[in-house]
């Protein structure tokens, strides 16, 4: 299966906000920033089970809706300037959500009986 790194995650959601155009590289303060962001949120989706893969194993299907996800909380453009991502943001874990329940259809339920 074809996946992107988080390295290749941090480009794209740096590209959402249009801080990086093309094959431009991030600033290094800009990538440790960011990547920072992109882990602690992942292990948020986690927690919430939207997010199934390693990360550094990004399906290429997610990457999208993920980069929208993520361009919100990057706290790369000022507080006001991310605000412009907030529909977007929610578009893209409405999507998350969407790809997690097709995933787990078929899927053994699992419950606690008291």
């Amino acid at each position: 299966m074809a996946v992107k790194t988080s390295t290749d995650m941090v480009k794209l959601i740096l590209k959402k906000q249009y801080v990086l155009e093309g094959s431009e590289e991030p600033s290094a303060e800009d990538q440790a920033t960011t990547l920072e962001t992109f882990l602690s949120r992942l292990d948020l989706l986690r927690e919430d089970e939207l997010v199934w893969w390693d990360d550094d194993e990004t399906p290429l299907m997610a990457a999208d809706p993920l980069a929208e996800y993520m361009a919100f909380y990057c706290p790369v453009l000022p507080a006001d300037e991310r605000m412009a991502y907030a529909q977007t943001s929610a578009k893209g874990e409405m999507d998350l959500r969407g790809m997690a329940a097709k995933k787990s259809q078929g899927a053994p339920i699992e419950a606690e009986y008291f």
